[in-house]
């Protein structure tokens, strides 16, 4: 169906090969923003698309690598864009950690480096969750010192998620936490900007947590796309059947790549962080693309 190493346009398939695209996939893996909705941009709708695709028998699971909201809050979001939706249908890298570590029979607490909604999702699972919410002001080295040696001694691993409250005695005592070899170091999403309408993009979580792992040592466990904890997790709680399954995304170090390292189909939307140009530029190569998912709409039947 694709050419070696190129893309197939979904637009320029004739109706044999839409019909044969469509059959050969159960499971739609569907990312949110830059897909569903651009935070801070009017967007095509989109629900017309997905309510079509549910009536062809396509079960949707919709996978963003930002936890910044709850399930619930995306599930208000969700109704505001016109497409109703089960909380169990909403994945994110902390759901998938905090399922990682029930399932591990965890009972230590976690350092969270990330927002109240990462503390909530994680904490449903049973999970306990501690942050850091001082920061010092021009601290001397021995008051740093003094603060980063003020740990709790129940903490058995580190998780960063987005969190713009950052600051250097939370990285530092993330640090210090990861001493401990038998520590653990989770990570929720790797992506270095997170994307915005407009010509800036926000900085990603990405850089936080690289300084960590590079100053600490730490190799960590990636919860986010585009990791295959992710792809484990759907197989477990979705069955999931990776040949019957496409992966629709915008990125394609994340969301192409996540396809490609879970042996899914892929269809790259050009509506949000990725272009064209930038296949040749990244290690992974969706099978199709299409300019958004709106774009969808004539060519189902």
């Amino acid at each position: 169906m694709r050419m070696a190493g190129k893309p197939r346009n979904l637009a320029t398939l004739s109706r044999e090969e839409m019909k044969a695209f469509l059959c050969s996939f159960d499971t739609i893996v569907l990312d949110c923003d830059g897909v569903v909705w651009m935070p801070g941009k009017e967007f095509p709708r989109t629900d017309h698309v997905i309510k079509r695709l549910r009536e062809l028998g396509k079960k949707i699971i919709f996978f963003s690598n930002n936890s910044m909201s709850t399930r619930d809050d995306y599930i208000l979001k969700f109704s505001k864009h016109g497409i109703p939706i089960e909380k169990d249908d909403i994945v994110l890298p902390t759901v998938i950690t905090g399922d990682y570590l029930k399932c591990k029979n965890f009972s230590k607490k976690v350092y969270l480096v990330g927002s109240n909604a990462s503390q909530k999702e994680i904490e449903s699972f049973g999970i306990r969750v501690i942050r850091e919410r001082s920061s010092l002001a021009e601290p001397t080295i021995m008051e740093l010192l003094k603060a980063m040696s003020e740990k709790d001694p129940d903490v058995g691993a580190v998780v960063m998620d987005v969190d713009v409250n950052i600051n250097y005695l939370k990285m530092m005592k993330g640090v210090a936490y990861l001493q401990d070899p038998c520590t653990l170091m989770l990570v929720t999403a790797t992506e270095y900007k997170i994307p915005f309408a407009g010509p800036m993009a926000f900085i990603g979580p990405g850089y936080f947590s690289d300084t960590v792992k590079s100053v600490s040592g730490k190799e960590p466990i990636i919860m986010g796309k585009p990791s295959l904890a992710g792809g484990e997790y759907l197989k477990k709680t979705h069955h999931v059947v990776p040949e019957r399954t496409l992966m629709i995304g915008d990125t394609i170090s994340h969301d192409i790549g996540f396809a490609s390292n879970c042996g899914y189909i892929s269809l790259f939307v050009l509506s949000g962080v990725n272009t064209l140009d930038d296949i040749g530029k990244e290690s992974f190569v969706p099978d199709y693309y299409i300019s958004s998912l709106h774009d969808m709409a004539p060519l189902l039947p």
